[in-house]
């Protein structure tokens, strides 16, 4: 069984087969024979997003079929996924909002109701398709947390102090409908 990836910028598509991971890679891997992938190799966020997806696939049984890119185009992407449906993959994960959608709609198109669809990144196309039963779920950051600390980070700042390189996750929300 394969399972496909579409992604930002330049899109991976990757489809696995029996012998195929995240929190995208975890929702997919609950479901029967799921397996998936998906990363723009020029993207460091997207290229750690297919990593960690790879990676929740280990010894699953699942078998990664090579990736291809859809330059994160939703339509681009549904064309890809398109073809790894034809192939026999049983999911598909977008790295980023086009590579989602162009999953969705590939998925919708099709009229295979057994094909797992996830993804990254949150808009009304890919809640749409979520609710309709084309997706499972998405990943979304949490952009209200981020703006909250990237401003107390900024008055921090501008009161002299040093915030020596601090990192804080914000997290992830997995959007299901």
């Amino acid at each position: 069984m394969a399972f496909a990836v579409t992604g930002e910028g330049e899109v991976r598509l990757v489809a696995a087969a029996p012998g195929a991971g995240g929190a995208a890679s975890d929702a997919a891997a609950d479901e029967p024979d799921e397996p998936g992938v998906n990363v723009n190799a020029a993207t460091d966020s997207t290229v750690k997003r297919e990593n960690g997806f790879r990676s929740a696939f280990e010894g699953k049984g699942y078998e990664l079929m090579e990736t291809q890119y859809g330059e994160g185009d939703a339509a681009k992407s549904q064309t890809i996924a398109e073809n790894y449906i034809t192939q026999g993959v049983v999911g598909i994960f977008g790295c980023n909002e086009g590579s989602t959608t162009g999953t969705g709609n590939a998925i919708k198109a099709s009229g295979n109701s057994g094909i797992i669809g996830v993804g990254f990144d949150k808009s009304d196309a890919i809640m749409n398709l979520i609710n309709d039963g084309y997706l499972l779920c998405t990943m979304a950051q949490n952009p209200d947390v981020m703006g909250e600390e990237g401003v107390k980070a900024a008055v921090q700042a501008l009161e002299g102090a040093s915030l020596g390189g601090k990192i804080q996750d914000t997290g992830v929300s997995v959007l299901t409908k």
